[in-house]
């Protein structure tokens, strides 16, 4: 799918942090950037269209709530507590109203030292209505860079879909 100058790929490949990373980078791509609420709620909205809940099983992260992400390509494994996009360099802002936030508390909250960008699939923890947890489906969460979880691979061009041929 496109948004703005972007084409996206939901991969449903169950991958650690820097293999989707490198998956992405030998696609030809990289780990989604959202420098929007507009183009998060696109990302969201397109690959909650592609996904069966069922498959959630797939792509949980026990350390994110028990629930099910995606990888997007922001990290601070570089330094604690300052966020990046691995592919531009660019900062992620704290104060960004994607990162999760709900009666239990806020993220990025660093658990068990958590550098990995993942957006939720459903609620955290696991079952917890919205707002009840630390994040509601389509906000982001700080998770363990050794998840295995299905990933967004975004290009800087928008892919053209192949002329059909005349006859």
């Amino acid at each position: 799918w496109t948004f703005g100058t972007s084409t996206y790929e939901l991969v449903k490949s169950s991958l650690d942090f820097s293999s989707a990373a490198t998956a992405a980078s030998n696609a030809g791509g990289y780990l989604a950037e959202i420098n929007s609420s507009e183009e998060n709620a696109n990302v969201f909205s397109n690959i909650f269209d592609q996904i069966n809940t069922s498959e959630y099983t797939e792509t949980l992260a026990a350390d994110g709530g028990g629930s099910a992400y995606v990888w997007l390509g922001g990290s601070d494994s570089t330094t604690e507590g300052v966020w990046k996009w691995m592919a531009s360099g660019d900062e992620i802002s704290l104060a960004r109203s994607e990162w999760g936030s709900g009666a239990l508390g806020q993220e990025p909250d660093n658990y068990s030292n958590q550098d990995g960008l993942g957006m939720g699939l459903e609620n955290w923890p696991s079952g917890s209505l919205d707002n009840q947890g630390y994040g509601n489906a389509g906000s982001w969460n700080d998770v363990d860079l050794s998840n295995n979880l299905f990933y967004v691979v975004e290009f800087d061009e928008v892919l053209e879909p192949e002329p059909t041929p005349e006859p």
